[in-house]
C-alpha cells in the first residue's frame, strides 16, 4: 500500500523516504526574496503567506504607472523565450551562455521550465560569470561563478514557465557572453528527479537556439548534479525564458537653438511721450514763437517681428522592440536514389555578399559508422591528405550508428563549432 505522510500540517513538507518505507516532515521556508511583500509567515491550515506591502512598488512583477524600465527593470523588462514543446529531455538545469549584441544588456530575471508536482517546493539557484560557461573547465568550478539568487518556489508545471526576479541584476556590456548555471533541487532528489525540462541543442555546444535583435541564447547542457556543478550532459538547450532591459548608450542629439537675436512683441503704444520744444527767441524780432507739440510719434509701430522664430526639433528615439531571427537552413546536395561507399567527402561553400555562419550540418547516412567534420578556408584542393591543414569542428561518437537513408542531425559529442564565412569567400 502507499505510505501516506500527511501530517495535515500546511507548514510542513511531507515526503516518503522511498529507501527506508518511513514518513519524513521538515518545515517550510516561507521567505519568498520580495521586497514588495512583508511579514511572510506560516499558516498551518493554508501555509506560506505573503503580505503585499504598500504599492506601487518595485519588484512586485508588476509594472505600474509610474514605473518604467529605467527605474524599475524588475518590473518593466522584455523577455526572450527559447523553446517549451516537445522538450523530452530532463535534468536539474542547465549550463549555458548568453551573448549581447549591440547594446549594453541588463539581466533581470528568468522563467524556468519547473515540472515538480503541485505542492512540493523546489530551491532554484541561479549563478553568473562573465564569458564562456565550459572553457578551461570552470563549469564545476563553483568559486568562478557568482551566486545572483536562490529561491523557494511552487511550479507553475509542464509548457510554462515559473518566474523567478532577481534582486542583484546582472549587467552584460555589449558583444560579449555571459554564463547561466541554473538549476532546481529538493530535499528529497530520489524522489523528484528530474526537476526541470530542457531540449536537445541542435547544432551542438554554442549554436543558437533563440535570437533576437538584442541578443542570443546559445546551447549548452543538462545540468544533472544535485551540487550544481558536478555533471553535465552535452548538447542540451535551456528551456525557458530570459528576461532583461536594453541600454541604449548612443549620444543624445539635443535640439539646437538659434543664437539669433529674439524680436521683442509688438505693442501699439508709442515708446515716449511726446516732447514740448524750448521757446526760444529769435534775433532781432522781438516778438518769441514757441513751438507747438506734437501728438504723433515719428514712426509707427508694426505688428509684426522682423523675423520668424525657429521651432527646435528633436531627434527620433531608437526604438528598444525586439525582433525574431530565424536562421536559413540551406540544402546543399541530395539524390534518394543513390548511394555511394566512402571513406571521406569534400566539399565547398561560397560565400555571398555578406557574412553567414555554418551551425550544423545535417546529412543523409547509409549505414553510416562515426563522422567527423573537418573544415578549412579556400580551395579543398590540394589540401586533401594534408591532416594540418584542417580543424576539426564536430565529431559523433565512435558507435554511432543512425541506419539506412536516414536524413538526420547528428549527435556530436562537443556541440558543432560555429563556422563564420566571409562575404564572398569559401
Amino acid at each position: 500500500p502507499v505510505v501516506d505522510c500527511d501530517d495535515n500540517n500546511a507548514c510542513t513538507i511531507d515526503t516518503c523516504v522511498a529507501s527506508t518505507g518511513l514518513c519524513q516532515s521538515t518545515d517550510k521556508t516561507c521567505n519568498d526574496y520580495n521586497v514588495c511583500t512583508a511579514n511572510d509567515y506560516c499558516d498551518v491550515n493554508v501555509g506560506c503567506v505573503f503580505t503585499p506591502s504598500a504599492t506601487p512598488c518595485c519588484g512586485n512583477a508588476q509594472c505600474e504607472s509610474n514605473e518604467n524600465a529605467g527605474t524599475c527593470p524588475q518590473d518593466c523588462s522584455t523577455s526572450i523565450t527559447t523553446n517549451l514543446a516537445g522538450t523530452n529531455y530532463g535534468y536539474l538545469g542547465n549550463i549555458f551562455n548568453i551573448e549581447t549584441k549591440s547594446l549594453n544588456m541588463t539581466i533581470t530575471g528568468v522563467g524556468v521550465h519547473c515540472t515538480l508536482p503541485e505542492g512540493i517546493t523546489g530551491t532554484v539557484h541561479v549563478y553568473s560569470k562573465p564569458g564562456d560557461y565550459y572553457s578551461s573547465g570552470s563549469w564545476y568550478s563553483k568559486s568562478r561563478w557568482d551566486l545572483i539568487i536562490q529561491k523557494d518556489v511552487q511550479c507553475v508545471g509542464i509548457g510554462s514557465t515559473t518566474q523567478v526576479t532577481f534582486q542583484n541584476l546582472v549587467d552584460i556590456p555589449k558583444y560579449t557572453r555571459q554564463a547561466f548555471n541554473i538549476f532546481v533541487i529538493t530535499d528529497d532528489m530520489a524522489a523528484y528527479y528530474p526537476t526541470v525540462r530542457a531540449y536537445y541543442g541542435s547544432g551542438g555546444r554554442y549554436a543558437v537556439m533563440k535570437e533576437d535583435s538584442y541578443l542570443k541564447v546559445e546551447a549548452g547542457s543538462g545540468n544533472r548534479c544535485s551540487s550544481g556543478f558536478c555533471g553535465i550532459s552535452t548538447p542540451i538547450a535551456f528551456s525557458g525564458s530570459i528576461d532583461y532591459v536594453a541600454i541604449d548608450d548612443s549620444p543624445t542629439l539635443s535640439p539646437t537653438v538659434s543664437s539669433m537675436p529674439t524680436t521683442p512683441f509688438p505693442t501699439t503704444t508709442p515708446t515716449s511721450s511726446p516732447t514740448t520744444a524750448t521757446p526760444t527767441t529769435a534775433s532781432p524780432t522781438g516778438h518769441p514763437t514757441t513751438a507747438s507739440p506734437t501728438d504723433n510719434p515719428t514712426k509707427s509701430p508694426t505688428d509684426s517681428p522682423t523675423a520668424s522664430p525657429i521651432t527646435p526639433t528633436t531627434t527620433p528615439s531608437v526604438s528598444l522592440q525586439p525582433t525574431e531571427f530565424e536562421p536559413e537552413v540551406v540544402t546543399l546536395i541530395y539524390d534518394s536514389y543513390s548511394a555511394t561507399i566512402v571513406k571521406a567527402a569534400y566539399f565547398e561553400v561560397q560565400g555571398g555578399n555578406a557574412w553567414a555562419t555554418i551551425t550544423d550540418l545535417r546529412i543523409a547516412t547509409y549505414g553510416t559508422r562515426s563522422l567527423e567534420v573537418y573544415y578549412k578556408y579556400g580551395n579543398a584542393a590540394p589540401y586533401e591528405a594534408t591532416p594540418c591543414a584542417w580543424k576539426k569542428v564536430a565529431e559523433t561518437s565512435s558507435s554511432w550508428n543512425p541506419g539506412y537513408w536516414k536524413k538526420v542531425y547528428p549527435p556530436w559529442v562537443n556541440g558543432f563549432e560555429p563556422i563564420v564565412l566571409p562575404p564572398n569567400e569559401k
